[in-house]
């Protein structure tokens, strides 16, 4: 297991396709928007935005190495795991 703090990925999606929610959905994940984001936290989406922000530690770089590459292409294997190791404390599927 790697060492160091762990990753917490937030997301944006469209449930209901439409044309404001699409705007929502572009703005969000602009450069404009990072920008605004990386004031209050250091890590963002956007590889063209970064800054330090006053009273954090360097985040960054104590994040645990990962590699996603690596993550995708075991996908089904870490899934079948995990369903084996714990769906038996899931709800029911009706």
């Amino acid at each position: 297991m790697p060492k160091g703090i762990g990753w917490d990925v937030d997301a944006v999606g469209l449930v209901k396709p439409g044309d404001a929610s699409q705007r929502v959905v572009d703005w969000a994940v602009s450069k404009a928007a990072n920008e605004l984001y990386v004031q209050s936290y250091p890590v963002v989406g956007h590889k063209a935005v970064s800054a330090k922000v006053n009273n954090y530690p360097d985040v960054e770089g104590a994040m645990a190495k990962m590699d996603f590459t690596q993550m995708g292409n075991q996908r089904s294997t870490v899934l079948a795991a995990w369903s084996e190791r714990y769906d038996s404390k899931s709800e029911p599927k009706s």
